[in-house]
């Protein structure tokens, strides 16, 4: 939304849009940054998640105040990630698909499982044992990286 409002701005004020090759070249980058924001923030993770279809496997208290969330789903081998990167996890379940959070894979890439841990010190991470097994999962993301590359 800002990116549209600010082009109108300027196309509409800016003083230097009266040279059409200007303004085409200004449209240009414009429809190239909302091109990207569509690809990289809607259509890469829809795909993936149609892809490979993630569910809640296993809800698992690991101490009294943490919980381990293991989330499978089709050709997760082929779901690449490093150690240490994040993704925005929303879990599809009642009370709980309306909201997005941020966690490390806390288990390393096994072509099988990907896994999050918590303790429960927030409002969500605190239910985070109430989320079903069987709940269909969205991840978007990796995001950062705390290991150097191999």
């Amino acid at each position: 939304l800002a990116i549209v409002l600010a082009f109108f701005h300027q196309t509409d004020n800016g003083a230097d849009f009266g040279d059409p090759l200007f303004r085409i070249y200004w449209k240009a980058i414009y429809a190239i940054a909302f091109g990207l924001i569509i690809v990289y923030r809607l259509g890469i993770p829809i795909s993936r998640n149609i892809k490979h279809q993630f569910v809640v496997e296993k809800v698992e208290r690991i101490t009294p105040s943490a919980v381990s969330i293991y989330v499978t789903g089709k050709n997760m081998a082929e779901f690449k990630y490093q150690p240490g990167q994040f993704n925005i996890w929303a879990f599809l379940a009642k009370d709980f698909w309306w909201e997005r959070h941020p966690f490390t894979i806390s288990a390393e890439p096994n072509g099988k499982y990907l896994r999050i841990s918590a303790k429960g010190v927030g409002d969500f991470t605190k239910r985070m044992e109430q989320i079903p097994v069987g709940t269909k999962d969205f991840v978007n993301g990796h995001y950062g990286g705390f290991t150097p590359p191999t």
